[in-house]
């Protein structure tokens, strides 16, 4: 990886942290993976149980590669947060927590289904 997709990412980063940080993680911010005892396979720090994995690339990343760096707990939702160039940024997270993300709309928005 060149120096020019390093800035590229870490602009990413720090571009996420403060859309983190609109949706009120006020601590969000970008995780210096390369300090020793920083490396934990997410790219970001003060986002409470979402522990994401910033990739910006031409193409969508390899997700369960992606998903495989992230050290997370079982209480955890990890995230890979992709930024793919003129397509777009997509979210994508363990099927199992979607549910309970779907389960949680269901309630605040009184069945969707209606």
């Amino acid at each position: 990886m060149g120096k020019s997709e390093r800035t590229k990412g870490h602009s990413f980063e720090r571009w996420l942290a403060r859309e983190f940080r609109e949706l009120g993680y006020e601590d969000a911010r970008r995780h210096l993976e390369y300090q020793d005892g920083e490396a934990n396979g997410y790219d970001l720090a003060g986002t409470g149980q979402i522990k994401v994995q910033a990739k910006a690339y031409k193409r969508m990343p390899n997700i369960p590669k992606a998903m495989a760096l992230i050290e997370h707990g079982p209480d955890d939702i990890p995230m890979v947060i992709s930024k793919i160039d003129r397509k777009g940024i997509y979210a994508t997270i363990p099927w199992e927590d979607m549910k309970l993300l779907i389960k949680a709309w269901k309630i605040i928005f009184k069945d969707l289904s209606n």
